[in-house]
């Protein structure tokens, strides 16, 4: 992900009035506060005031009732609510944040119902700071620079990672904690692969060392980077920071989240991780219907709905918090800052659980076992460990929060193709033989079809949802010659700002293709509201 200002970071001047909160960060940012500072004794910090709930942190009561009521706090910028049915391990104290306020409502052996206020709006980013002066200063937070089982970073490594760095012009000694976490992060991302694999939820860490968890083994011989790979090799690639460090590999986001823990923290910068989910369960159409219902703020909306239409299965992300200029500020892969609502970070997440090492989050007995196993009951009846019951907004009586109408690139409902070429032609282009698809698939050869179309905004989810409700045959015509199917083979490619949309045709069907004859593409279109157009110069000749 690219750091970026998120455009409803303007719409901070919704609150009572801007003048006090222009007037404090005038002053200058938000380190000038002691972290946890409540100047007016009202429950709230003077950070949280200021940039997360709008009141003013003088006042006890801004307008009326006291800024620490449950209620009253959300009276002067929007918030979300939902109602979230999550099972354990969860983090009540850790949920309530920069972000979010969370409170028990009911607690089960296996799951918690928690309220989840959302305050999207917040300009926390605005406020990271620096620190020159941490090495010295961030020294006696051991609790979040010792290693770990996982986190096992050591002298030895960081004396390695110095020369590693200082070799690609990255002076950790020059520079300030906001500077190295950001410049290191960067590297990290380019200097490692990411091969696909998801072992990181089935270790049982109670010997002291990663051991597979009991029921797990076919799901982690499934899961594995690469099968071949022992189960040492695995966890040396995926599991364990120094390995990873030494293989130049990373899996998924666990993975990375340990990856960058170990790094950051062998520089000396304390590091730790959270986990987040999805403010709804996007494989349940119920709850995505309760956000395009509940969720009024049309920004908010379409930036949740962006990204949560394309959910499916198992969906959680683990990345980092780092303290950076005396506070803990989020970090998600290269991009710091981190906010809850963003279109490419689940839409609008949940921050449910805090820990310094993946030992000691014990996911695995409870989220990885169940995923392991593909275990449902009638509290998750889905593949999450989790569920939202009510979600809902709310505009605070003291707050102007422009709500205008959002002009957002629709759904494609139909397509337009101008042309089609063998996947094995000179006019396959580059960029598309670098994906991997290198060969025909199994029984079939494969064609290319180019679309017209083009939404860069939201360019591979368009496409895909199109081709999820399209129809995928189409037939290959020439005059004189028997009809030849062929079928959307569900590959999808795009990159360099074009696209490419696969299709096979069976073998045998191939070699009943008459050489040197062009045929046209003729779809089926079956289904009125995803329709193809083919142009007459989209034709194929074997």
């Amino acid at each position: 992900m690219t750091n970026h200002t998120h455009p409803l970071a303007t719409l901070r001047e919704s609150f009572f009035g801007t003048s006090l909160l222009l007037a404090i960060l005038a002053a200058g940012p938000a380190r000038s506060f002691c972290a946890d500072a409540d100047t007016d004794g009202d429950g709230l910090s003077d950070f949280q005031e200021v940039h997360k709930y709008f009141t003013d942190p003088h006042k006890k009561c801004t307008s009326g009732k006291p800024d620490g009521d449950w209620d009253q706090r959300r009276e002067f910028t929007y918030s979300v609510r939902t109602v979230l049915r999550v099972m354990k391990p969860y983090d009540l104290a850790a949920m309530n944040d920069d972000y979010q306020d969370a409170r028990l409502l009911r607690e089960t052996a296996e799951y918690g119902e928690i309220e989840v206020i959302h305050y999207p709006l917040n300009t926390n980013a605005e406020a990271i700071g620096a620190n020159e002066h941490w090495r010295t200063d961030d020294a006696k937070m051991q609790e979040w620079l010792k290693s770990g089982i996982t986190t096992d970073w050591t002298p030895a490594l960081r004396e390695k990672l110095l020369k590693e760095l200082r070799a690609a012009g990255i002076e950790p000694d020059r520079l300030n904690d906001r500077e190295l976490a950001e410049r290191v992060a960067k590297w990290m991302y380019r200097s490692t692969r990411s091969p696909k694999m998801f072992t990181t939820y089935y270790m049982d860490f109670s010997s002291g060392r990663p051991a597979l968890l009991a029921g797990c083994e076919r799901a982690f011989e499934r899961d594995k980077g690469d099968k071949s790979w022992t189960f040492d090799e695995q966890i040396q690639h995926e599991v364990l920071g120094s390995g990873m460090f030494a293989n130049k590999t990373r899996g998924s986001c666990t993975s990375t989240a340990i990856y960058w823990t170990t790094i950051l923290r062998a520089l000396g910068l304390p590091t730790r991780f959270i986990l987040c989910i999805p403010a709804v369960d996007a494989n349940d159409p119920a709850q995505l219907q309760m956000v395009e219902k509940n969720i009024t703020h049309h920004q908010v909306r379409a930036t949740m709905l962006q990204n949560m239409r394309n959910q499916h299965g198992f969906t959680a992300h683990t990345f980092n918090e780092v303290f950076i200029g005396g506070r803990w500020v989020r970090l998600n892969y290269s991009k710091l800052g981190q906010n809850i609502l963003d279109a490419h970070c689940f839409g609008l997440h949940t921050h449910i659980l805090t820990f310094r090492d993946l030992s000691e989050a014990h996911l695995a007995e409870t989220w990885g076992k169940r995923y392991a196993l593909g275990r449902r009951s009638q509290e998750f009846p889905g593949s999450n460990p989790y569920t939202v019951l009510e979600i809902s907004d709310h505009f605070g009586a003291h707050a102007k929060i422009p709500n205008p109408e959002v002009a957002v690139s629709g759904d494609h409902h139909v397509l337009t193709i101008d042309r089609v070429y063998w996947l094995r032609s000179a006019e396959c282009p580059e960029w598309l033989k670098s994906t991997g698809m290198k060969k025909d698939e199994q029984g079939s050869v494969v064609a290319l079809l180019h679309p017209v179309e083009n939404f860069p905004d939201q360019n591979y989810s368009q496409y895909r949802r199109f081709l999820g409700k399209c129809d995928g045959t189409f037939t290959l015509r020439a005059q004189g010659q028997p009809d030849i199917p062929a079928r959307l083979s569900g590959s999808l490619f795009t990159g360099h700002g074009d696209r490419a949309i696969a299709v096979g045709i069976v073998r045998g069907d191939y070699d009943r293709m008459k050489a040197g004859v062009p045929y046209q593409l003729v779809p089926a279109n079956g289904k009125a509201d995803a329709q193809w157009v083919v142009k007459e110069s989209a034709t194929l000749t074997k």
